[in-house]
């Protein structure tokens, strides 16, 4: 549990008493700097009769999910962050004495992670503007500036500063591909791009990496492709020349620097280039809620 988490500080008693009333007795380890969340997950998993549940939002889960990756044991989440992206894609719950007893009556389903120089991420990584934008804003945020303050300036500071950045994008079979962009995005499997449920996946099974970017867009491009897909005018996206989205199960990015930051489900980390992309089907068990089947209904002819 990410006790540092805004969504999980306090909130110990009530994880504990959730799982009481699911019938489940828990064990809570509450996150630190520093700890090595890899080898504490796999020896709690070697443990008989036990379930590692991540509490906390994205970045936590990443990271329990990476070291219980082709292992195939299940995980149980515990969405208790800002946004939960994962959660919600899967199908999980809101509330948190629901989401146990998903843990204690769902069923384990396999998911796929993408995979970038060894490391594993569940929902997106990226590099270019993201990254810079939430280094900007960590910074922030250790001179004791406010969490939501932190976000807004950032952005703004990274949107002002906009720059783009060389690349080269190979794709086995394909020939190379050389662009200007101010981001790469890459998707574990495809991401609605329309209305309300644009950034949210259909699918965490398909076995894809979706790769976005958007050559020599500028921020009025930006802004109107972001205002498109709000609009729900998909097809206004698509057809957008500042716009490229390719479906794959691997490639490679250049950056051609020696170190860069990359983004892996909202935590930035520095890894040496170039970026090699791939996905890794099936990778990971997670609890989820068994699928409500519907009724078949016959009509029956005298």
């Amino acid at each position: 549990m990410n006790e540092r988490s805004g969504g999980c500080a306090g909130r110990r008693g009530e994880v504990e008493a959730a799982f009481r009333e699911s019938g489940l007795r828990c064990e809570v380890t509450s996150l630190r700097p520093r700890m090595d969340v890899a080898k504490l997950v796999r020896e709690a998993a070697r443990r008989p009769e036990t379930l590692v549940v991540a509490a906390g939002g994205d970045g936590t889960i990443s990271a329990v999910a990476s070291a219980m990756a082709g292992s195939g044991a299940p995980m149980g989440v515990l969405a208790m962050g800002t946004l939960n992206h994962f959660a919600k894609d899967l199908g999980l719950p809101a509330a948190l004495m629901d989401e146990a007893k998903v843990i204690a009556e769902g069923e384990a389903r396999s998911v796929d992670l993408g995979e970038v120089n060894g490391r594993f991420f569940v929902n997106n990584s990226s590099v270019g503007f993201y990254p810079g934008m939430v280094l900007h804003r960590e910074r922030l945020k250790k001179v004791g500036w406010n969490k939501w303050l932190s976000l807004l300036v950032a952005s703004a500071r990274a949107f002002v500063r906009f720059k783009h950045i060389s690349v080269c994008v190979s794709v086995p079979g394909e020939e190379r591909m050389m662009r200007m962009t101010p981001f790469v995005f890459v998707g574990n499997n495809e991401y609605c791009m329309e209305g309300s449920e644009a950034g949210t996946r259909k699918k965490l099974d398909a076995g894809k990496l979706y790769l976005y970017m958007a050559p020599g867009a500028t921020r009025r491009s930006l802004l109107r492709l972001t205002f498109a897909a709000l609009m729900r005018r998909v097809h206004e996206v698509q057809q957008d020349p500042h716009f490229e989205s390719y479906c794959v199960e691997e490639f490679t990015v250049d950056l051609r620097r020696r170190v860069s930051h990359v983004s892996l489900d909202g935590e930035i980390v520095r890894l040496k280039g170039p970026l090699q992309y791939r996905i890794r089907p099936g990778a990971l068990k997670v609890m989820a809620p068994v699928p409500v089947v519907s009724p078949v209904v016959e009509e029956l002819s005298a």
